[in-house]
């Protein structure tokens, strides 16, 4: 039996709450307590780690490219026909 509230409750007598219910053939898998926050949040965290690699490639393309021009003829005094 149980104390709720200083009074002796037999167990049949609670409610078994789960946030996380799973189906019935996968009850056994999981200790019949449904599935963990860990398993929850996996693909959470891996779009953000994605997401982060994304990132950090898109920057490393900016800072790769350019554009090749030939500044010379119009520091010299040329008029840039050449550009």
């Amino acid at each position: 039996s149980w104390f709720v509230m200083g009074k002796a409750t037999h167990s049949s007598r609670l409610l078994s709450f789960m946030a996380r219910p799973v189906t019935d053939l996968l009850k056994p898998a999981y200790n019949f307590g449904g599935m963990s926050l860990s398993q929850l949040l996996e693909p959470y965290v891996n779009n953000w780690l994605s997401t982060r690699d994304n990132v950090s490639a898109l920057i490393a393309n900016f800072s790769r490219s350019g554009l090749a021009t030939n500044m010379g003829s119009i520091l010299n005094g040329g008029n840039g026909q050449e550009i």
